[in-house]
């Protein structure tokens, strides 16, 4: 190997060290940037040097995100802000793709940044996070079904988005993984950031019941009939799941989180969310 390829190489492995470490955004998409711009005018060897040096870091970094399980008893991972900028990008780079794949993805995930703001109001704190998940696997065994497998990954981000408050993003095929992206909330005035999150485990939930969101989960539609509510929309259907998920979460038997539900919602009626939500769970829990 000639001094000028293992010098690139050598830039290369620099690089992509500095986009895994990288906790502020306007350096990680510039970094982000560069490589996109080597990879493209690469020829076919050293693109497959750069696509393999990436793949392999990222693995590694990734296993070093499981050990952050350690000390929380349910199979979940929470990513801190300085961390999930980074570790964000498998979402975007398919790992093992070709070359199109990778350029692809990289200008996925630039875009994907382009969506970040400064912060807008406080985040959720890994407490709540944490005791938000303990309530949801306390009462209803929700992590088995979400996570049986693969740990659920929760993203603390430092930035709100242009649009969402927060976002669960689902895989497809047979893992139903799910990924939680917790922003700090754009608007709090109608739903507190406990209940955000929560209405993101109400997606993952779905998700991990149906395999498609655009399928309804069991008895949805009767169970809105009891309450007399008519959905029309499935756009509508899922976001209405998802609430439905976080108030039996939050007005859970025990639940220390009371105080996050919508005043709506009183103790009359929370009960037929949890209900109607244990059901389906017992019926879908593991084993």
């Amino acid at each position: 190997m000639d001094n000028k390829a293992t010098t690139d190489e050598r830039k290369i492995d620099e690089l992509i060290s500095e986009i895994l470490d990288s906790s502020e955004l306007p350096a990680l998409k510039a970094n982000i940037r560069e490589l996109r711009s080597r990879a493209e005018e690469a020829d076919d060897m050293l693109g497959w040097v750069i696509r393999n040096s990436f793949y392999d870091a990222v693995v590694k970094r990734d296993a070093t995100y499981q050990r952050r399980m350690q000390g929380f008893k349910h199979n979940a991972v929470i990513i801190p802000p300085e961390l999930a900028l980074a570790a964000m990008i498998t979402g975007f780079v398919p790992i093992g793709g070709n070359h199109h794949d990778f350029i692809d993805g990289l200008a996925r995930f630039i875009q994907r940044c382009d969506m970040l703001l400064d912060p807008i109001t406080p985040a959720i704190t890994e407490a709540e996070i944490k005791a938000t998940i303990s309530a949801a696997q306390r009462a209803f065994g929700m992590i088995d079904i979400i996570a049986p497998a693969y740990p659920l990954r929760v993203f603390r981000f430092n930035h709100s988005h242009i649009t969402h408050n927060s976002e669960c993003a689902v895989l497809g095929g047979d893992s139903r993984q799910s990924f939680m992206f917790l922003y700090h909330p754009r608007d709090c005035d109608i739903h507190d950031r406990v209940f955000i999150f929560a209405h993101e485990l109400g997606h993952a939930l779905h998700n991990a019941l149906t395999g498609d969101v655009d399928i309804v989960p069991d008895g949805y539609d009767s169970f809105n009939k009891r309450l007399g509510v008519k959905i029309d929309e499935q756009k509508d259907k899922q976001e209405g799941f998802a609430d439905a998920v976080a108030i039996a979460i939050l007005g859970s038997p025990n639940s220390r989180l009371k105080s996050h539900l919508p005043t709506q919602f009183s103790k009359a009626i929370s009960p037929m969310f949890v209900r109607y939500i244990k059901g389906l769970c017992d019926a879908a829990r593991p084993g």
